[in-house]
């Protein structure tokens, strides 16, 4: 509805319900505009120089410099699956890489999209501007065609409510309007209507993720602060190159905990801070020993790199924690910021962590920290 009011606009869609349902929002958003009395020129584009067309995108020429943002159907073996009776046929030199690719898995590859991935690459020769959505997890083919695209265009992870919703290529004048770069990656965390926080890593930096994650530096003991990095993060493989900002110390892997004793007071909103209280092996009797002797009520259980049913343990755990007057009140609002950060201040709740290092799984009690800024006169 946005682009609608930018220039004139064709929405290709093969589901006839969403096809009417696009047209309806088209409408109705044009007239909730005039009523609200917002400054939109719509001499440039309106209603009248907007379609929506029930069909076969493949059907279609995109005109030579035209933008477009593409969201392929990401089911195998729906309706809309591109088989071997589509108007569009897949590039051969893949033939190898589909038939090798398991069934489950092909809900993430692109060329089993539809459209697939050879036929965006092909809108993306002749658009000077555009954006395709894929799978959080989806997986890229080595052939060159493929590679060219990805060096052209950026590529970024979007998460929100704790959990990655989509993967966006990025190309064309759009990167300007993005601010992101070519042949790079990022992150993204949605916090609002119109917030969110990032972090973008360049092509430089994305040509060595592999010899960050490899050469992060590991431990076996949790230091001030245990880290939990956003989802997106992870699904980026920009774990290593975020916590290298801040000397932190690998817990179990680039996708695990990490731990250190520098807190991100800019970057706070893509990873959750909790300060150290124990740690030690997964033993759910010590566990409910100490948080007997402390009083702590667990708030939630998190777990990394290990198959352990979070919901379990904190089941088994906060069913003999004998409650105490700390645990029925507010969180308490504690100066624990460093010397260098004076005017800041931290929130805290209970978690345990549990996840698997070098040597044995490990558990750690922490009390959740959220730096905020305070307000001085």
């Amino acid at each position: 509805m946005e682009i609608a009011k930018r220039g004139p606009l064709i929405s290709i869609e093969s589901s006839e319900q969403v096809a009417a349902m696009a047209a309806v929002n088209l409408i109705l958003d044009s007239r909730y505009d005039a009523l609200s009395g917002k400054n939109v020129d719509y001499s440039r584009s309106s209603v009248k120089n907007t379609a929506v067309i029930c069909s076969d995108v493949t059907q279609f020429e995109l005109p030579l410099g035209a933008a477009f943002h593409i969201d392929p159907d990401r089911r195998p073996h729906g309706p809309n699956y591109c088989n071997n009776n589509s108007l569009y046929s897949p590039a051969p030199t893949l033939a190898k890489t589909r038939r090798a690719i398991s069934t489950q898995t092909r809900r993430c590859h692109p060329e089993y999209y539809s459209p697939p991935l050879s036929f965006i690459n092909k809108l993306a020769k002749r658009s000077n501007s555009w954006v395709a959505k894929f799978a959080p997890t989806a997986s890229f083919p080595i052939e060159k065609e493929s590679r060219a695209l990805l060096l052209s265009s950026h590529r970024q992870w979007i998460s929100f409510d704790g959990e990655v919703r989509e993967q966006t290529l990025i190309g064309g004048n759009a990167l300007a309007v993005a601010n992101a770069q070519e042949g790079g990656r990022s992150a993204v965390k949605v916090l609002g209507t119109s917030a969110f926080a990032q972090f973008s890593a360049s092509r430089g930096t994305v040509e060595k993720l592999r010899l960050l994650d490899r050469d992060a530096p590991e431990t076996t003991t949790p230091r001030t602060y245990v880290f939990d990095l956003d989802p997106a993060l992870r699904v980026a493989g920009l774990s290593s190159a975020f916590a290298s900002k801040f000397d932190w110390l690998n817990l179990g892997g680039a996708a695990g905990f990490w731990t250190g004793d520098r807190l991100p007071f800019e970057e706070y909103n893509l990873v959750q801070c909790f300060q150290t209280l124990w740690h030690g092996q997964v033993d759910l009797s010590r566990l409910k020993r100490f948080l007997k002797q402390q009083g702590l009520l667990l708030h939630a259980v998190k777990v990394r790199g290990i198959n352990i049913d979070p919901a379990y343990v904190l089941q088994r755990l906060r069913g003999d924690i004998i409650k105490t007057k700390n645990t029925d009140a507010k969180p308490l609002k504690l100066d624990l910021s460093p010397k260098h950060h004076p005017s800041e201040n931290l929130e805290r709740k209970n978690f345990l962590l549990i996840g698997r290092n070098q040597r044995r799984a490990f558990a750690v009690v922490a009390e959740k920290v959220i730096p905020t800024a305070i307000n001085t006169p």
